[in-house]
């Protein structure tokens, strides 16, 4: 089973990653961060229609690959990377230790 953990790099990077884009409130350490839904993320707006929503998850899921491949130098395992990313982004209910399964499957970090 997959768990958020500090020491493992799709977490510490969905959590960096989110953190930057503006995301996450300020208030959100990592530790706690793993439970938080993806409904809660500033993109979902409750208020927001459904087509909205996609479209803004959409905007998300190219930002977060962008972030993971131009800032942090990772490397995509595959093609449908970002629409993985997506597919999750929109179910809305899963937690941010979910994305970074996701992210861990679909993307190769180097240490350090």
């Amino acid at each position: 089973m997959f768990s958020w953990d500090k020491d493992n790099l799709a977490c510490k990077y969905t959590w960096s990653a989110l953190g930057n884009l503006n995301e996450l409130g300020p208030t959100f350490g990592f530790k706690e961060s793993g439970t938080i839904t993806i409904n809660a993320l500033n993109f979902w707006g409750d208020l927001a229609s459904k087509e909205v929503r996609k479209n803004n998850a959409a905007m998300l899921a190219s930002k977060i690959d962008k972030y993971l491949i131009g800032t942090i130098g990772a490397q995509r395992r595959n093609s449908s990377a970002v629409a993985n990313i997506l597919t999750i982004l929109n179910q809305g209910g899963d937690a941010l230790v979910d994305l970074a399964e996701v992210i861990d499957g679909n993307y190769d970090f180097k240490e350090g």
